[in-house]
């Protein structure tokens, strides 16, 4: 015994009926109608026709790749697109240290006679139509070595966070994946790093050894890579247990192809990100270190050591320029790096929408 579904409620809902009474009923409800449905019976919810139609349809989905996502999330965000544009003025400007050198003829280290690059008191001389950022207090035209300490904190920067990323994603992926043992191991060597007193280490190295760019990248490299490591390690205890991990054990896939071919690639996004976070960090690392004189030495250019000269001649209101300027880019340089970072991390989450 069947029930009717078709035609009149009144008269055949809940009614028992045969299979041919069913069918007769049937047929009279739909009469001359087809059985399949037209398309406009499975519009999608909003009311707009399906894509590729005829003229005057609405627009389908189109399927864009993981570059395209993130380079659409990265545009809308005007602040990175700000901080992307500093990062490469100011990559700029250290590049090109050498050619402004060569262009205006002023050597970075020429110190200027007395009544040019200082006054009668001793003082450096003030911004001119020649010299742009004035003198410092060995007479040396200010904006070439300025450019010069963007070159040198650049290139510190990038070359610790290079070695940060290096020690750092290697020691946590190992310690994330192989756990037990290796796992207590290094995370209890990361946190007797962290427990030593960073200034109180560079001081006493600095004394030993003298301060140099060696002794600065060693520094920061050496205090820098525990945090990168703790991050790696946390995200890789969260893939190891993921189905293509899983995958690839049953497939008898060592212990290096896994940890190098299938966990790293899934790491790129937080070691970007990561990066362009921890590059200002160590600007202003280098900064503080050549500021407290264990840094850079003369003569190289340093925006930390030129700040620390300024300071005998601000206290007094003297010679503002000697330390706005290398202040000002080195305000920009992080500003620049912080609010790229920001961005990309943003863009490279997936958990974000447009």
């Amino acid at each position: 015994m069947a029930w009717g579904l078709y035609g009149d409620t009144t008269a055949v809902v809940g009614s028992p009926c045969s299979e041919s009474r069913c069918g007769t009923l049937a047929g009279e409800f739909i009469g001359e109608k087809d059985l399949t449905q037209s398309s406009m019976e499975f519009q999608p919810l909003g009311g707009g026709p399906p894509s590729g139609g005829e003229e005057g349809e609405g627009p389908g989905v189109v399927a864009r790749t993981p570059r395209q996502i993130f380079w659409a999330k990265f545009k809308q965000d005007k602040l990175a697109t700000m901080g992307a544009v500093l990062v490469l003025l100011m990559i700029l400007l250290a590049i090109s240290a050498g050619l402004f050198e060569k262009i205006r003829d002023i050597p970075y280290d020429h110190q200027f006679r007395a009544g040019v690059g200082l006054n009668e008191f001793g003082s450096p001389s003030p911004p001119d139509a020649t010299h742009w950022f004035g003198f410092d207090d060995l007479g040396r035209d200010l904006f070439v070595r300025v450019l010069y300490g963007a070159r040198t904190s650049l290139k510190i920067a990038i070359i610790a966070t290079g070695f940060e990323l290096a020690i750092g994603v290697f020691i946590g992926m190992l310690a994330g994946y192989r756990r037990g043992w290796v796992d207590t191991l290094l995370s209890r060597l990361t946190d007797l790093i962290l427990s030593i007193p960073f200034l109180l280490l560079a001081i006493s190295l600095s004394v030993v050894r003298g301060g140099s760019e060696g002794m600065v990248i060693f520094l920061i490299t050496f205090f820098g890579w525990p945090y990168i490591a703790r991050i790696v390690r946390g995200q890789t205890l969260s893939l190891r247990e993921a189905q293509f991990i899983e995958a690839a054990h049953s497939i008898g896939a060592s212990t290096r192809w896994i940890m190098f071919r299938e966990i790293l690639p899934n790491l790129v996004a937080p070691i970007i990100v990561y990066a362009t976070l921890i590059i200002p960090t160590n600007i202003v690392a280098e900064s503080a270190l050549s500021f407290l004189g264990v840094g850079i030495q003369e003569p190289q250019a340093s925006w930390g050591k030129m700040i620390a000269s300024a300071t005998q001649y601000v206290t007094y209101g003297a010679a503002w320029w000697y330390m706005f300027y290398p202040g000002l880019l080195l305000f920009l340089t992080v500003l620049g790096f912080n609010l790229l970072g920001d961005g990309l991390r943003d863009a490279l989450d997936p958990r974000t929408r447009e």
